[in-house]
C-alpha cells in the first residue's frame, strides 16, 4: 500500500508535464513560423512576368482592357486574380524611344516627361494581398549627366526609389502593406527638374503575396 500511495502523486506529475507540451510546438502564434510569430509566412498568389509574355509592342499605350490582357498574358506562376485594371495614366506595353530601354518590348513603361505613370489593380474580393514585389528600373541608366536616380515607384502610397545602376540591371522592390487589400495602386513619381520632374519607371515583373 505504501508503494502505491507513493506512485500515485508521481504519475499525476507526469501527466501534468505531458499536458504542458501540447502548445503548438514552441509558442507559435498561428503565423506558421513555429517561433513566436517573428517570421511571417507569405504565400505567392500570382506572379506576372512581362519579359515572357511574347508581346512585340514598343510603346503602345494601354487601356483598361488591353492592360488586363497584358497581365493575363504575363502570368508566370500562381492564379490570375485581377478582375480589372483602372485609373491608367500613361502606361505602355514596351518602350519606344529614350531611357534605359529604348525600342524594347516585353516590359511595362510608366509615365512620360509630362505625366506621372499610374494604374490600379483591382483583385477578386478576398484575395488579401499583403506583400508586393516589383522588378523595376529607373528611367535612365546611371551616367555622368544622371548620377543619381530621381524616380520612385509607389504602391498604395509606399514610395521607394527605383533601382539604378550603370548596367541597367533591374532590381526588386518589396512593399509590405500595413493592411491586406484587394486594391493595389501603382504610381511613378519624379523628383528631378524639367522633364525629370515626372515619374517614369520600367517594370519587368510584379509578384503578389498573401499572408497567414
Amino acid at each position: 500500500m505504501k508503494k502505491i500511495a507513493f506512485l500515485l502523486p508521481l504519475m499525476a506529475l507526469l501527466l501534468v508535464g505531458c499536458g504542458n507540451n501540447d502548445n503548438g510546438g514552441g509558442g507559435g502564434d498561428g503565423d506558421g513560423d513555429g517561433g513566436g510569430g517573428n517570421n511571417p509566412t507569405y504565400h505567392l498568389v500570382a506572379e506576372y512576368d512581362f519579359t515572357t509574355n511574347g508581346h512585340t509592342a514598343t510603346g503602345t499605350e494601354l487601356t483598361a482592357d488591353t492592360a488586363k490582357t497584358l497581365f493575363a498574358d504575363s502570368l508566370s506562376d500562381g492564379t490570375d486574380k485581377i478582375s480589372s485594371v483602372s485609373d491608367l495614366a500613361k502606361v505602355f506595353d514596351g518602350n519606344s524611344t529614350g531611357g534605359a530601354y529604348a525600342n524594347t518590348s516585353q516590359l511595362v513603361k510608366m509615365g512620360t516627361s509630362s505625366v506621372d505613370g499610374a494604374f490600379t489593380l483591382n483583385l477578386v474580393s478576398g484575395t488579401n494581398i499583403k506583400r508586393v514585389v516589383v522588378s523595376a528600373f529607373d528611367w535612365y541608366k546611371k551616367t555622368e549627366p544622371y548620377p543619381v536616380n530621381t524616380n520612385s515607384l509607389l504602391v498604395n502610397g509606399d514610395s521607394q526609389l527605383a533601382p539604378y545602376n550603370e548596367a541597367g540591371t533591374p532590381g526588386d522592390l518589396t512593399y509590405d502593406l500595413a493592411t491586406a487589400t484587394d486594391t493595389l495602386a501603382f504610381q511613378a513619381d519624379g523628383a528631378g527638374t524639367g522633364g525629370n520632374a515626372f515619374g517614369r519607371v520600367f517594370l519587368f515583373s510584379i509578384a503578389l503575396y498573401s499572408y497567414n
